[in-house]
Order: C-alpha cells, then structure tokens, then sequence
C-alpha cells in the first residue's frame, strides 16, 4: 500500500483506486511486481474497464453495454486451475467443441489455452529430483532472483543476500558436501542412509542453483529480534519458489548442510547464516504429498486444550 500512496502522485488515481487491495499485506497471494504492471495503468492507451462482460464478439467485447474493439482476448477463467476449461463450452470452426480439442486443434488455431498464470501454490516435495540438464534462460533466473530481493523483511533490513551459483566445479563441490553431509547425519539417524527415506541426495549440478545467507546484524532489536533475518530470509525463499514454479519449474530448497563447509565454499562470512540452497528447473518426477487436514492445523481465538509446556 506504501508503494500505491507513492504512485498517486504520478499516475491517473482513478484508474488504480480499482485495484488497491482492501486487506492487509499477506492475507491473501502477493503480486510480485517491480513497478510496471501498476505503472502500465497510467498510459494513455491503456483503460481500465471493471463493468461485467456481457459478450465476447468476433471482433472483440462487449462491456456494461460498450462495445470495444480488440486484436488479442486472454481471458482468466478463474482459480481452479486444474479445471480451467471445465465451465465452459469452447467451439471452434465447423461447430468443434473443446472436448475434441487434441485431434481437432487446427480447427481452433487462434484459441491458446494456458494455465500458466493460476498455477496452485507449488507442491515440489524436499525429495523431488530438478536435474533437466539446459540452461534455464538468463532472464528466467533473475525474475527469480527479483522475486526474492522484493520480498518483505522487518523495517525493510533486507538482510538476506544470494549467491546465484553458475560455475560448474563450485556446483560440483556443493554436491560433494550435500552427500557427506547426509552421510554424517545417517551416522545417528537411519533416515538419512540411502535407503532411508530422506536418503535422496539431491542433484545440486545440472539445475540452477542459488544459495541463501543472511546477516544476523540486520535485525530488529524487539523482542525475540534475535531471528528476524532468518524470517526474512525464508520469505525470501518462498518468493523465489513461487516465481520459479509461475515460469513452468520445479523447486528444491536444500537446507540439509554442514553449514561451515558451505560457508566457505561460497566465502560467505563464518558469523553470516547459510540457510541453504534453492534449485528450480525441470523436474524429474512427479512425487506426491500429504498434508494434514485442515481443520487439524486451524484453531479459532486460541490455541486448544489446556495449558501445556509441549
């Protein structure tokens, strides 16, 4: 909301007083933007019509009543994003519908459907596999790297830094380290044996690879201020796996490391916090995963049952 208060100052307010969001910060998904999406609003070809459509015509839509012209529709259907087809009934030329889409596809050139922009929140598991061996674009990867430097942290410390990890023998050295690390922590659990199930040393060399450290110097001084940056950090993170996962990836974040080892792979400051690595590319598998139902993790007012030390 602070950047929208910046932004009346400079752009057509009528326009973006439609999309100020009316809850708070985090309540609901971010939208990740570094300042064109809302500054797109103030051009003076650009309008923002939020009246219902009545009809989509053949040569563009119709809108509380007005008809506009247009070269391009991309119409969101809404947010179950696995169905996004499923309320509608698509025809194309020779009366076609969408059901016989596959083999008829020539029939309907001009309908591209997509479920890029409403993905569901990722579900790459800590044991999924991201090793596809090509380079991820290089633009991919710093939208990735935005994503994370935009994320909130307390009074805007940012004290999260990344080391975007490109050189082959570095990547390589980091894999080595993941295995022994593994390895050391089997020695005392049996789950991290390779036969264990959280044996899986994951592929640190063909993916992309952006390690994250943190500067304990930049936290609040409140109480419990002690792990702020940690907070801020994680956000980070996350900020990066959703952006990773809107361009079509999959993510890993590997925080299993002799953390001293990584440090001084990546030369990070022996008194900063390495917090792990986050890959992302093309995933090898599809594992599956469970979540605990809701209602088990969700309580009203306070905390259920009675008072108790653990």
């Amino acid at each position: 909301r602070a950047d929208f208060r910046v932004a009346k100052e400079t752009m057509r307010w009528p326009e973006l007083a439609h999309v100020v969001p009316d809850y708070p910060t985090l309540a609901k998904r971010i939208l990740l933007d570094n300042g064109i999406w809302a500054s797109t609003l103030a051009r003076e070809h650009v309008s923002l019509i939020t009246d219902p459509i009545d009809e989509i015509t053949s040569t563009g839509i119709v809108a509380g009543g007005v008809a506009r012209d247009v070269d391009v529709v991309v119409y969101a259907t809404g947010f179950r994003a696995s169905e996004f087809l499923t309320p509608m009934l698509v025809v194309g030329q020779g009366g076609v519908p969408k059901r016989e889409l596959v083999v008829q596809l020539a029939s309907l050139a001009e309908f591209v459907p997509s479920a890029r922009s409403a993905e569901p929140a990722p579900k790459t598991t800590p044991d999924a596999q991201i090793s596809h061996g090509k380079r991820k674009p290089e633009a991919h990867v710093r939208e990735v790297l935005e994503a994370g430097r935009w994320a909130p942290s307390p009074a805007n410390l940012q004290p999260t830094r990344f080391i975007w990890v490109r050189e082959a023998a570095v990547k390589r050295e980091l894999q080595a380290l993941a295995r022994e690390s593994k390895e050391l922590s089997s020695y005392w659990d049996p789950i991290f044996r390779p036969d264990g199930s959280s044996g899986l040393v994951n592929d640190l060399v063909t993916p992309e690879v952006i390690a994250v450290v943190a500067d304990p110097a930049k936290s609040l001084s409140n109480v419990h201020y002690d792990n702020g940056f940690e907070w801020a950090a994680a956000m980070a993170v996350y900020a990066m796996w959703l952006r990773a996962h809107s361009l079509g990836y999959g993510g890993v974040f590997v925080q299993h490391w002799i953390t001293e080892k990584a440090k001084r792979i990546l030369n990070v400051p022996l008194r900063w916090t390495f917090l792990g690595t986050f890959t992302f590319g093309h995933s090898d598998d599809t594992p599956t995963m469970d979540r605990l139902p809701l209602e088990e993790l969700v309580a009203t007012d306070r905390f259920p049952g009675v008072p108790s030390v653990s």
